[in-house]
């Protein structure tokens, strides 16, 4: 959860700032939100649910801190 909010949060705010190219960071985010819970998987640490789960929340929390973010940015 902590990975993927951090990527997909990074990812958004360093685009909008215009310190990197979004079309570069959303695709690179997103392998790191997929890649890094399928290694989690892979090395049975991990059940699926708790993965989707995972996912689920650091999206929902990387939402509401890009939200965060666009308020106090106007």
């Amino acid at each position: 959860m902590i990975g993927t909010s951090a990527a997909l949060t990074a990812a958004y705010v360093l685009s909008r700032e215009g310190l990197i190219n979004a079309a570069a960071a959303v695709p690179t985010a997103a392998a790191f939100s997929i890649a890094n819970p399928a290694l989690k998987l892979a090395v049975r640490k991990h059940w699926p649910t708790d993965v989707l789960g995972g996912l689920a929340s650091g999206v929902a929390v990387a939402a509401a801190c890009c939200a965060v973010y666009e308020r106090m940015r106007d």
